[in-house]
Protein backbone atom coordinates (compact mmCIF):
# COMPACT_ATOMS: atom_id res chain seq x y z
CA UNK A 1 0.00 0.00 0.00
CA UNK A 2 2.80 2.43 0.88
CA UNK A 3 4.45 2.03 -2.54
CA UNK A 4 1.09 2.61 -4.26
CA UNK A 5 0.53 5.85 -2.34
CA UNK A 6 4.08 7.07 -2.85
CA UNK A 7 3.71 6.42 -6.60
CA UNK A 8 0.51 8.47 -6.58
CA UNK A 9 2.15 11.28 -4.60
CA UNK A 10 5.00 11.21 -7.13
CA UNK A 11 2.61 11.29 -10.10
CA UNK A 12 0.75 14.25 -8.61
CA UNK A 13 4.03 16.05 -8.03
CA UNK A 14 5.07 15.45 -11.65
CA UNK A 15 1.93 17.18 -12.95
CA UNK A 16 2.44 20.24 -10.78
CA UNK A 17 0.94 19.55 -7.37
CA UNK A 18 3.19 21.02 -4.71
CA UNK A 19 0.96 21.38 -1.65
CA UNK A 20 -0.71 18.51 0.23
CA UNK A 21 -2.84 18.59 3.36
CA UNK A 22 -3.02 15.38 5.39
CA UNK A 23 -4.47 15.88 8.85
CA UNK A 24 -3.35 13.60 11.65
CA UNK A 25 -6.00 14.80 14.18
CA UNK A 26 -3.68 13.88 17.09
CA UNK A 27 0.00 12.99 17.40
CA UNK A 28 -0.79 10.76 20.39
CA UNK A 29 -0.67 7.18 19.10
CA UNK A 30 -3.17 5.75 21.61
CA UNK A 31 -5.71 8.50 21.04
CA UNK A 32 -5.23 8.22 17.27
CA UNK A 33 -5.98 4.48 17.41
CA UNK A 34 -9.17 5.14 19.39
CA UNK A 35 -10.33 7.64 16.77
CA UNK A 36 -9.26 5.60 13.75
CA UNK A 37 -10.09 2.02 14.59
CA UNK A 38 -8.36 -0.29 12.14
CA UNK A 39 -6.09 2.41 10.70
CA UNK A 40 -2.35 2.57 11.23
CA UNK A 41 -0.77 5.47 13.09
CA UNK A 42 2.61 4.36 11.76
CA UNK A 43 1.36 4.54 8.17
CA UNK A 44 -0.13 8.01 8.68
CA UNK A 45 3.26 9.25 9.87
CA UNK A 46 4.92 7.54 6.93
CA UNK A 47 2.56 9.24 4.46
CA UNK A 48 3.45 12.63 5.92
CA UNK A 49 7.16 11.83 5.69
CA UNK A 50 6.81 10.56 2.10
CA UNK A 51 5.23 13.88 1.16
CA UNK A 52 8.09 15.76 2.82
CA UNK A 53 10.63 13.53 1.03
CA UNK A 54 8.99 14.42 -2.29
CA UNK A 55 9.40 18.13 -1.46
CA UNK A 56 5.71 18.86 -1.06
CA UNK A 57 4.66 21.81 1.03
CA UNK A 58 2.95 19.73 3.72
CA UNK A 59 0.07 20.74 5.91
CA UNK A 60 -1.38 18.74 8.76
CA UNK A 61 -3.45 19.46 11.80
CA UNK A 62 -5.18 18.34 14.93
CA UNK A 63 -8.55 18.33 16.58
CA UNK A 64 -8.83 20.21 19.85
CA UNK A 65 -11.05 18.93 22.64
CA UNK A 66 -11.13 15.24 21.83
CA UNK A 67 -12.53 12.93 24.50
CA UNK A 68 -9.62 11.83 26.68
CA UNK A 69 -7.28 14.46 25.26
CA UNK A 70 -5.08 16.22 27.80
CA UNK A 71 -3.13 19.46 27.67
CA UNK A 72 0.01 17.31 27.53
CA UNK A 73 -1.31 15.57 24.41
CA UNK A 74 -1.99 18.95 22.82
CA UNK A 75 1.60 19.95 23.61
CA UNK A 76 2.74 16.67 21.98
CA UNK A 77 0.87 17.75 18.84
CA UNK A 78 2.84 21.02 18.68
CA UNK A 79 6.15 19.23 19.27
CA UNK A 80 5.26 16.71 16.55
CA UNK A 81 4.51 19.50 14.05
CA UNK A 82 7.89 21.09 14.78
CA UNK A 83 9.68 17.74 14.56
CA UNK A 84 8.34 16.93 11.08
CA UNK A 85 8.85 20.55 10.01
CA UNK A 86 5.31 20.97 8.71
CA UNK A 87 4.65 23.95 6.48
CA UNK A 88 1.04 24.52 7.53
CA UNK A 89 -0.84 23.61 10.70
CA UNK A 90 -4.57 23.55 11.20
CA UNK A 91 -6.44 23.17 14.45
CA UNK A 92 -10.11 22.47 14.61
CA UNK A 93 -12.35 22.90 17.61
CA UNK A 94 -16.08 22.76 17.89
CA UNK A 95 -16.44 19.26 16.49
CA UNK A 96 -19.27 16.93 17.61
CA UNK A 97 -16.68 15.00 19.63
CA UNK A 98 -16.24 17.89 22.07
CA UNK A 99 -19.62 17.03 23.56
CA UNK A 100 -18.63 13.44 24.26
CA UNK A 101 -17.57 12.36 27.73
CA UNK A 102 -14.28 14.10 28.62
CA UNK A 103 -14.31 16.25 25.48
CA UNK A 104 -13.32 19.88 26.05
CA UNK A 105 -12.05 22.30 23.41
CA UNK A 106 -11.10 24.85 26.09
CA UNK A 107 -8.06 22.97 27.43
CA UNK A 108 -5.39 24.79 25.47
Amino acid sequence: MENFLKKNYTALKEVGTDIYLLSIETANKELYQKLHFGMSYKNRIRYLMDLKDLNYEVGTGCLIGLPGQTAEMQAEDLIFFKKIDTDMIGGCEGTPLENEKDGNEKQL
